[in-house]
């Protein structure tokens, strides 16, 4: 009988230590990190100054509210250079263990088209949510594109993925030269999560085997 009480026991204080996880995870006691997955295409129309040109420009993370934000995530430590017709993939993880609930987090794409074989910069080039940003005139700084907010399930009121959005060179006005698609926006598991996961697996393995024996 007493054989048969240890494996039961163990099983129970791993459910113990797994709730107690979770809910430290809910309450943002532990860090928890997304993955914000995304492809920049850069295809000007035939016939324009930005056809053999290339796009080079950089993707960032921010959060904040009103007229506070600050960098969520370090910058890629290399520029994305596109020549006319390429796309490129990439995937860009940030912590939010350490945000306040309801902050909103957002991203940009800053960048410029430059002249083929040189660093002679035709026109600065900015990813937009078009309706929220003017395009008729440089606007002299990224535009911050809402991803979702901060919140117990850790990104609540997430917007809606994929979604793309024009990348527009500034002459005056824009002119679209690109697209970025944002395809999709996920949470990567803690390490610790698993662990705890794999170890319960093992022991209610373990608690059955002996149980029948």
């Amino acid at each position: 009988m007493k054989k048969r009480i240890f494996p039961f026991i163990a099983a129970l204080m791993m459910v113990f230590v797994w709730t107690v996880t979770a809910r430290a995870q809910i309450m943002g006691d532990l860090p928890t990190f997304f993955d914000v997955f995304f492809d920049i295409t850069y295809n000007p129309a035939a016939g324009t100054p930005y056809e053999r040109g290339t796009l080079s420009g950089a993707f960032m993370l921010y959060y904040g509210s009103g007229n506070m934000y600050f960098p969520l995530a370090e910058p890629r430590p290399d520029p994305i250079l596109l020549k006319s017709g390429e796309s490129f993939f990439d995937v860009f993880r940030f912590d939010m263990g350490t945000i306040t609930d309801g902050t909103s987090i957002y991203m940009s794409f800053n960048g410029g088209v430059f002249q083929p074989y040189t660093s002679d910069q035709i026109d600065y080039a900015y990813a937009f949510d078009v309706g929220t940003n003017s395009v008729e005139s440089d606007p002299g700084v990224a535009p911050l594109i809402f991803l979702g907010n901060a919140g117990p399930d850790f990104l609540a009121e997430p917007r809606p993925d994929p979604f793309t959005l024009p990348i527009f060179a500034f002459a005056s006005p824009g002119v679209q030269v690109g697209t970025l698609t944002v395809t999709d926006i996920a949470a990567v598991p803690e390490p610790g999560t698993l662990l705890l996961l794999v170890s319960g697996l093992a022991g209610l393995a373990v608690f059955r085997k002996r149980f029948k024996g």
